[in-house]
């Protein structure tokens, strides 16, 4: 199946690319800005769209409106990472776009998405409940820094935000590469958002 991915957070972007490529799909573009996006569209014909929610204004909805209205395939998903979004939940009734999907869920959802298991006969018509993650792992601090890290932060902005050292977050980030038995940020962040609950060490890519 081939996906085409549009996201403005550059390590959840990635995150999501490196899923869909470990299952064997392809990923057709990978990219921020929904232009880049569409001339991918109109080039590869993907089988699914994940499109970030800020980034579906007017322009971008009425172009996947008047694709669909030429009878062109496209499944269209919206993340978001800020609960309830009113501009997703338009999306979804004038039928731009078949499902939203918070960030901490579109993980599991799309294995779903990508392998057909979410038919145009039962389209999502509403937020996909949140799957279990491996808060219980990780400390409250660094759950913050893994949330930063999926926003796109750099170590600086994170230290920033957090009013703390570059050496204190790098100490976090390590510990939390240990804890969810990752070899780099964005596996990291694979785990952290996919439904596993397994203890670090236990976790395996296929």
């Amino acid at each position: 199946m081939m996906v085409a991915i549009c996201e403005k957070a550059a390590l959840f972007r990635e995150t999501l690319a490196t899923v869909v490529t470990s299952r064997g799909h392809h990923v057709v573009c990978c990219v921020s800005v929904f232009a880049d996006a569409a001339r991918a569209i109109e080039r590869c014909n993907p089988d699914v769209m994940l499109l970030d929610t800020s980034l579906a204004d007017g322009d971008s909805l009425a172009w996947l409106g008047a694709r669909r209205e030429r009878g062109l395939a496209l499944r269209v998903f919206l993340l978001t990472a800020s609960g309830e979004d009113s501009s997703a939940a338009a999306a979804l009734r004038a039928g731009h776009a078949d499902g939203v999907l918070d960030h901490a869920v579109a993980l599991a959802t799309l294995e779903r998405a990508v392998n057909g298991q979410l038919t145009s006969t039962s389209r999502p018509t509403m937020r996909v409940a949140q799957a279990p993650r491996t808060d219980w792992l990780l400390t409250a601090r660094e759950r913050e820094v893994i949330g930063l890290l999926l926003a796109g932060r750099s170590t600086d902005a994170i230290a920033s935000t957090l009013g703390v050292s570059r050496s204190t977050v790098h100490s976090h980030v390590q510990s939390i590469l240990r804890k969810l038995g990752a070899q780099s940020r964005v596996e990291a962040v694979s785990i952290y958002l996919g439904h596993t609950t397994q203890p670090a060490g236990s976790v395996r890519w296929s």
